[in-house]
């Protein structure tokens, strides 16, 4: 499970060493050697030399950001890249060994907080219906009767007092007072870690002058899905231009699980670029807001998502005709 403890072991660098051991010693013999591979970066005028950016791209497969990465580095003059990535990807040993050498870093959701919570209470993966229902109490779509009344045996004793008797210090971090609901445990728990996400992508772009990948679907798919807010509220947040990106034919070089990639040629579509001085400017807050909180998410949820979806229609765009949102 991805804790403080983990996060605070990621050393994000200016000159990410572990990427480029990487593109030396695996990307260049595996796109030049063993296969051919072909990387074609359309319009790459548009983007900000020396400058700190957002980069919003598509995720069509697992490894769709590693070309992106190495053809920058190779093209000379723009800023060294970290990205935002999914915390399970952390629980596999050698990905997540990765993933720390490259400096990513991880996001979290409750729903990841849930299913991890309820694996090292009960040793069990959660069902589909237990995750439901707990999720669905978070975000008060239903009443506490209504779930008592349908929940399982397990997600019974979370919901009462009961709750406690599972807890081991041993096992994460405490957080807040024992006397807390499982339910107002996990909403703090939440908040403290993404506290600390948020520190560490102010670090990577402020301190290091990493410019950040971000996947605003926030998962995989051939076709454009609907963009989750984050990529807006940090956009908003940090007044840091929004880079489009379309990436075409990633997932047929990368087909699987494999980060091998078979030969092909990629193609990536740069759009222009989006600020708050332009293009998002009618989405800008009245007011100085906390990254990822609660209360931002509450008082500006309206800017943020046409924000998302002004940018979501920039990355359509850029897409081969199979790739597109319909």
């Amino acid at each position: 499970m991805v804790d403080l403890k983990e996060l605070n072991s990621i050393k994000l660098r200016s000159f990410p060493i572990g990427q480029w051991i990487a593109a030396t010693f695996f990307l260049t013999p595996n796109y030049k050697l063993f296969s051919r591979v072909k990387i074609v970066i359309e319009n790459i005028e548009q983007i900000p030399k020396g400058e700190t950016v957002i980069y919003a791209m598509n995720h069509t497969d697992r490894y769709n950001y590693f070309p992106f990465q190495y053809q920058i580095y190779r093209a000379g003059g723009f800023n060294h890249t970290t990205i935002w990535t999914k915390g399970k990807y952390f629980h596999n040993p050698i990905v997540g060994g990765v993933l720390k050498r490259f400096g990513a870093i991880p996001l979290l959701s409750k729903g990841y907080l849930i299913e991890e919570f309820f694996r090292k209470l009960y040793d069990r993966k959660i069902s589909l219906e237990e995750y439901r229902l707990i999720k669905d109490l978070l975000d008060k779509k239903i009443q506490m009767t209504e779930a008592y009344h349908r929940a399982s045996q397990d997600v019974k004793t979370l919901l009462s007092d009961k709750w406690h008797s599972l807890y081991n210090p041993g096992r994460w971090q405490k957080i807040t007072d024992m006397r807390d609901s499982f339910l107002q445990y996990l909403e703090d728990h939440y908040s403290v870690m993404m506290d600390k996400i948020a520190q560490m992508t102010y670090t990577a772009i402020y301190e290091k002058h990493l410019s950040l990948i971000v996947f605003p679907e926030g998962t995989r798919g051939a076709i454009l899905g609907e963009g989750k807010t984050g990529i807006a509220q940090l956009a908003l947040n940090t007044g840091l231009k929004v880079v489009p990106v379309g990436c075409n034919n990633s997932d047929v070089i990368y087909p699987g699980n494999s980060p091998i990639a078979k030969s092909g040629t990629v193609v990536y579509r740069i759009g222009e670029p989006l600020s708050v001085h332009d293009a998002l400017r009618d989405f800008k807050t009245d007011g100085t807001f906390k990254l990822f909180s609660k209360e931002s998410q509450q008082q500006y949820r309206r800017n943020f998502e046409e924000a998302t979806r002004l940018i979501m229609d920039k990355i359509n765009a850029l897409l081969d005709e199979k790739y597109r949102l319909r």
